[in-house]
């Protein structure tokens, strides 16, 4: 089909009126419902997501459902996908309980008809975990990871990309839930099985991995390792540049590589990398925006640190707009803007406005990270100094006591750094 082959190509524009007129001519040959029209509304489905267009693709993955329904196919595969992609979908619309239903759905059809080591149920249940930690639901997801990677080995010599992604999203919920070298350990195997599979011709899943690295070596504390990796991604970017995909993984890096340099108190280097990173595209498709937010609260921290706290409360207002925007649920991710506003506020003196950012931020960072996480902790310091400013002297110098122990027991530079921001009595 003509309008099929545009679609996979990407040419949404031209595939789209001639699937419609497709579907239109098949209900007048066929009725209003056919195993046919079922794939044609799940290709629809897929060209209005690509579209931009997410209320006409729920609308098209709902019809699909309901034709399968009226045929009694409910448990056919055209249906999991239908359901898998309207979960999808919903997911990133915030709609998390419809979506979590949908791809409950989709995972049962799929479990049913293949098992749950099919790939196709791999890819759901993948779907849905991560629907899960969206919410900040790491602690729920840590047990099926788990499994995910005992299920992988299994199938390695046929699907080894499964088990790299298995270890790099096992790594990622150790990282969040603040056990860092289970982390480590996990995000070092992902890259081992990406060597063996892509060789000399490492690409964006490989790039993907050490990203994840590099965050998980940052939070250690060994940002010279971390800065390393972050260069790595950097310049396969650049020997990749026909790859968009890559190249946005690159941006991202390069502002994670002057966030490390900041935390080495390296002002102009950190403010030269980040400039560049909120100069260069952000990258195309759905994670554009949530990439850009990242970016430019980094900037934010560094024109702050640099010693220019207007620019930085003008940056990081920008960052958390764009976060408001691009992060649905109770993610951790959100807090990275938020706490970027909040010291900047701190530093112009606006303590009010300064608490509301950071208690905010420090519910959606902690859970899932535990509360000796210096991730969380760096909120509560913060918070100090936003209690301080408002006179709330009680509430600051208890939360002092509760995290001061914590900090002074910590062998991370990053412990220095916040105990001297700690307000003192």
């Amino acid at each position: 089909m003509e309008a099929s082959a545009l679609i996979a190509q990407g040419k949404i524009k031209a595939g789209l009126p001639l699937l419609l007129e497709v579907i239109a001519d098949e209900r007048h040959l066929m009725g209003q419902s056919s195993d046919t029209l079922v794939d044609d509304y799940n290709l629809l489905c897929e060209a209005y997501e690509n579209d931009d267009q997410p209320d006409a693709a729920i609308a098209a993955c709902r019809a699909a459902i309901d034709m399968a329904k009226a045929l009694r196919h409910e448990s056919a595969w055209n249906v999991s996908v239908a359901y898998n992609r309207l979960g999808v979908i919903l997911q990133r619309a915030g709609k998390f309980a419809d979506s979590e239903s949908a791809l409950r759905d989709a995972l049962h059809i799929r479990e049913q008809l293949h098992g749950a080591d099919h790939s196709g149920t791999v890819v759901v249940r993948s779907n849905l975990l991560r629907l899960l930690e969206i919410q900040g639901r790491y602690a729920e997801t840590l047990a099926a990871r788990i499994a995910m990677v005992e299920a992988a080995r299994r199938n390695e010599d046929a699907r080894p990309g499964e088990l790299a992604f298995a270890h790099m999203f096992l790594g990622d919920a150790y990282d969040t839930l603040g056990r860092s070298k289970e982390a480590e350990t996990e995000l070092r195997r992902s890259l081992e099985v990406w060597a063996r599979v892509q060789g000399a011709n490492k690409g964006l899943e490989y790039a993907t991995a050490l990203k994840y690295l590099g965050g998980n070596l940052q939070h250690q504390g060994r940002y010279d390792e971390a800065a390393q990796i972050y260069r790595e991604v950097i310049a396969m970017g650049e020997a990749q540049a026909a790859s968009a995909t890559l190249a946005a993984e690159a941006v991202i890096c390069r502002a994670e590589l002057g966030n490390v340099l900041r935390l080495q108190h390296r002002y102009t280097e950190a403010l030269h990398e980040l400039a560049a990173a909120a100069g260069a595209p952000p990258g195309s498709g759905k994670n554009a925006g949530a990439r850009l937010a990242v970016i430019q609260a980094r900037y934010a921290e560094a024109q702050l640190d640099a010693g220019d706290a207007p620019a930085a409360q003008a940056t990081a207002t920008q960052a958390v707009a764009l976060s408001r925007k691009n992060f649905n649920g109770h993610t951790p991710r959100i807090a990275i803007a938020l706490y970027a506003l909040a010291r900047a506020d701190l530093a112009l003196e606006r303590g009010a406005e300064a608490e509301a950012l950071l208690r905010e931020a420090l519910a959606a960072r902690s859970p899932p990270m535990p509360a000796n996480d210096l991730r969380a902790m760096e909120v509560e310091v913060a918070l100090v100094t936003a209690l301080s400013l408002q006179q709330k002297t009680t509430e600051a110098d208890a939360l002092r006591a509760r995290i001061e122990p914590a900090l002074q027991a910590s062998a991370s530079p990053y412990a220095s750094d916040l105990l001297a921001r700690l307000p003192r009595k």
